[in-house]
């Protein structure tokens, strides 16, 4: 009788500790229903993507620009360089740290094969021909980083990399307008 009794309050536990973790929502449904995940330190794969992704844009313009001024004899081309290094600078340090927040590691090795991409990208070019490519290269990588880091602006489940993306995408929005308006300006003058 005694362990008849033991049993079955064993069994009333078990189907009690099942009832609660069952009624708690998973993350994935938890981020369909629109709850907030990042108190849980679950970050979506879309989200991930997101990181990955931001990392490799801004050190491609990163690159691009440091290039640029080490090439470059334009004074114009030269200031928006310093100016679009300065903006990628702040934009990978407010990524490093977002990423290590959420637990996400950095790409080893990434800055230097990225580096190698843009050397070979712009080899053979000099002059007013190495300008229209690097400003070309440039405004490519700023439509692309101004379509991504809008729509996670507006998409993202966690609202740190929210917050991240929108303060980013107005930034590269102006670098854009600022590489176009220099690219009318340079054809004009030829």
């Amino acid at each position: 009788m005694y362990l008849k009794a033991q049993n079955t309050g064993l069994a009333v536990a078990a189907v009690f500790l099942c009832c609660a973790v069952a009624c708690k929502p998973s993350g994935v449904r938890a981020a369909s229903e629109g709850q907030d995940l990042s108190a849980q330190k679950i970050l979506s794969l879309d989200d991930k993507n997101f990181l990955r992704n931001a990392e490799w844009t801004e050190l491609r313009q990163k690159s691009l620009a440091d290039a640029a001024m080490r090439i470059s004899k334009n004074g114009d081309v030269y200031e928006f360089a310093r100016q679009a290094l300065a903006d990628a600078h702040d934009a990978l340090t407010n990524l490093a740290q977002l990423m290590s927040a959420k637990q996400i590691p950095q790409s080893a090795g990434l800055a230097t094969d990225i580096q190698i991409e843009t050397a070979d990208r712009l080899s053979g070019v000099s002059g007013s021909a190495f300008n229209d490519k690097f400003l070309t290269l440039m405004i490519a990588e700023e439509q692309q980083a101004v379509k991504t880091f809008d729509s996670a602006s507006e998409t993202s489940a966690d609202p740190d990399v929210r917050n991240y993306a929108g303060r980013f995408v107005t930034l590269f929005q102006r670098d854009l307008d600022r590489a176009a308006a220099l690219q009318k300006k340079l054809e004009v003058a030829h």
